[in-house]
């Protein structure tokens, strides 16, 4: 068990996430407390955050192919679907489909061989979608079938 210094909760250190150099082998800040970080630092200024990622490609060209080697469906999926979008052929909503707010909207492929077949969502709810279908993966791999 751990307190997280942002949150000030005691969590299982399953709930931080590693660090090597860090006195106990994990980060001090929880990693709901770290997301949130992220993810308003991206909000404050999401250019500066999207040219540090391309920085980064190309200071690291052979990791960042790695990634799409390691999920060559994903990238050709996204790579196409944001093609299209650029070509004006498919038109980005303003709006996630499930809870309605507006801004900034992503992509959710249920199916990378459909690159498509979108549900445009929030961040907030790509991550939920994600993280109950991870929950889901871990119900169903005892013989249960998942009906996804």
């Amino acid at each position: 068990m751990k307190i997280c210094i942002k949150c000030g909760e005691e969590k299982p250190l399953s709930e931080f996430h590693r660090h090597k150099n860090r006195p106990g082998g994990h980060r001090s800040d929880c990693k709901d407390c770290r997301r949130l970080y992220r993810q308003k630092k991206y909000h404050e200024n999401p250019e500066k955050i999207k040219l540090a990622g391309l920085k980064w490609r190309r200071a690291n060209p052979d990791k960042a192919a790695a990634q799409t080697k390691r999920y060559p469906e994903k990238y050709k999926a996204r790579k196409v679907l944001n093609h299209v979008i650029e070509k004006g052929r498919i038109s980005k909503p303003k709006t996630c489909s499930v809870c309605g707010k507006t801004g900034r909207v992503e992509g959710h492929h249920e199916d990378y061989s459909k690159p498509l077949e979108v549900i445009w969502l929030c961040s907030q709810c790509h991550i939920d979608i994600h993280t109950n279908k991870k929950t889901d993966s871990h119900q169903t791999t005892s013989g249960g079938s998942s009906a996804e």
